[in-house]
């Protein structure tokens, strides 16, 4: 039965090695939650386990000659068992999100004294049998062999009470069960013993709850993850987008006020273009997701409609677009655009703007360039643009692509687009 025993454990450890590269290599680009972190952890202490137990008593087990060597297998297998314990503490707090307070701390330095002490009982107890004998199945010391045991119970009887007064306060009984079952599962061993003499079925039930909590709050955590981060991704989007509205809007009233005190009727076909312009931008706006370039250009076109019945021949643009055929973010030119208009137009008789696109290698460049004053890059503050501000701030938020901006005294401004197709 000890073969069998034996053969049982290395074929758990082979699982646990298929669910560690899986989760390792599969699944490397995957960001894990900090119980998913741990749980892979769990996973390797406990396939360590399954391996020390199996191999000793699969090749060593009642051979003289290797007597010490089946020992010791066996006291490095019960220091991987005792540390699961542990690390199955810290693991189930980090999934309740209790880890951080104090009970949950007392709790940890609890248990971590307790598996100490039963990590020393039995792995000494493996060199030297003075209350169970590994190689004969039997109780040397009845009175040392219940002490023993008790370093091991305690913090699974610590945990399921942890488990049980979280569930009331949370409901939440799905979780609960599962964090349960684990720590139960060598309780679960034990009266199957008495059913089949010899079979011993610890180490393979413990990794068994390892498997199942893995599907569950590995998975469960992790969508749940994903979708925090969605949620607040789209926050700060929306806290962006809320702020360029404002902005815009008021960029472009105070354009037709001055038409209308110069020219009404320009104010009139003004009022009209931003009517549609207004349109175009709120409904992308909406979207939070990435718009092809076209819808881009037309934003950039009425607003330089708009801009040219303020300024007049003060303001050319010249278009050279070699490639459209590509999406971006909303409002990442057009704020380019309005920059070197703000800034461009500052004592200055005119400005000339270019705007030009390009396909490089597998990423998609845009290029507003005006032939206005220029700046002092050193001298630069970001804080003082607000759209080169906010197009930052967007492009990490959309993870796509990058801004370079270059400039000198004199010599106008070039602002680079460059965006990588969305994966």
């Amino acid at each position: 039965m000890n073969l069998v025993n034996g053969v049982l454990n290395l074929y758990c450890a082979g699982l646990g090695i298929l669910f560690i590269i899986w989760g390792t290599v599969l699944k490397r680009d995957i960001r894990r939650s900090e119980p998913g972190e741990i749980n892979r952890v769990l996973l390797i202490v406990a396939t360590v386990m399954l391996l020390l137990n199996g191999t000793a008593l699969c090749f060593f087990y009642q051979d003289e000659r290797y007597d010490l060597l089946f020992r010791l297998l066996n006291a490095l297998s019960f220091v991987a068992f005792y540390s699961l314990i542990w690390l199955y503490t810290y693991y189930m707090l980090a999934v309740l999100s209790i880890r951080k307070n104090r009970a949950a701390k007392l709790l940890l330095l609890c248990n971590g004294i307790a598996c100490m002490i039963g990590l020393l009982l039995w792995s000494s107890n493996c060199i030297s049998p003075y209350f169970y004998d590994l190689v004969v199945r039997e109780i040397t010391n009845p009175i040392l062999y219940r002490i023993a045991i008790i370093p091991g119970a305690l913090p699974v009887i610590f945990n399921i009470i942890s488990v049980i007064r979280y569930v009331k306060k949370t409901n939440k009984k799905t979780d609960a069960a599962l964090l349960i079952f684990l720590p139960s599962l060598p309780l679960i061993s034990s009266l199957i013993g008495p059913v089949i003499p010899g079979l011993s079925l610890q180490y393979p039930l413990i990794m068994a709850g390892l498997v199942a909590n893995h599907f569950y709050f590995d998975e469960v955590l992790e969508r749940k993850l994903t979708q925090r981060e969605q949620e607040v991704h789209e926050y700060h989007l929306r806290a962006i987008l809320e702020r360029v509205k404002p902005h815009y809007i008021y960029n472009v009233l105070t354009s037709i006020y001055y038409l209308c005190e110069s020219d009404p009727s320009k104010a009139q076909q003004a009022v009209g273009l931003f009517s549609d312009y207004l349109r175009d931008a709120l409904r992308n706006m909406d979207q939070l997701q990435r718009v092809h370039f076209f819808q881009e250009l037309k934003l950039v076109e009425n607003y330089v409609k708009l801009e040219q019945m303020r300024f007049g021949d003060r303001l050319t643009v010249r278009y050279d677009i070699q490639n459209s055929d590509f999406s971006v973010p909303p409002f990442t030119v057009q704020p380019l655009v309005e920059n070197a208009v703000k800034h461009g137009m500052k004592g200055s008789s005119g400005i000339h703007i270019e705007i030009k696109s390009w396909m490089d290698n597998d990423s998609f460049c845009v290029m507003v360039q005006d032939d206005g004053p220029g700046f002092d890059p050193s001298q630069f503050d970001a804080k003082e643009s607000f759209g080169l501000k906010n197009m930052q701030e967007l492009l990490r938020l959309w993870n796509a692509g990058s801004l370079t901006v270059e400039s000198k005294p004199g010599c106008g401004v070039k602002a680079t687009l460059l965006f990588t197709p969305p994966a």
